[in-house]
């Protein structure tokens, strides 16, 4: 025997299903809608938090630290099993009293359009 008090649960949760379910697909667009990625394609990245800066040396908080991991790139990341990989360094050694750390560049690392030139030393020294 189901209680007045379960039956109303129960509508209520069918309606809130009946007035959600329309924006859950009004976001899914088919293919011939979707911009084809490319130059003058534009990225738009929801976040729940407006960044506390744009400087990747100062955000300290979760949300602009992980905004800003996909606008910087660094000379190593981690991967997926948070194993050190490489990203702006293809390769790097380490002296034998682990005081210097030597990288070296990918040498396809370049800027993005409009400077479009290659990544070098001095642009990583700059921005540390």
């Amino acid at each position: 025997m189901i209680t007045s008090s379960v039956a109303f649960c129960l509508r209520a949760t069918v309606l809130v299903l009946l007035l959600v379910s329309p924006f859950r697909v009004a976001g899914c667009q088919t293919a011939e809608h979707t911009a084809q990625p490319g130059r003058g394609a534009t990225l738009r990245y929801a976040l729940t938090l407006e960044p506390g800066t744009l400087d990747p040396h100062m955000g300290n908080g979760l949300d602009t630290v992980e905004m800003l991991q996909n606008v910087f790139e660094g000379l190593v990341q981690f991967d997926a099993k948070t194993h050190i990989a490489p990203q702006l360094a293809d390769r790097w050694e380490i002296s034998p009293d682990g005081r210097t750390y030597t990288f070296h560049l990918n040498p396809k690392a370049k800027f993005h359009v409009p400077y479009a030139r290659y990544v070098t030393a001095e642009d990583v020294k700059y921005s540390l």
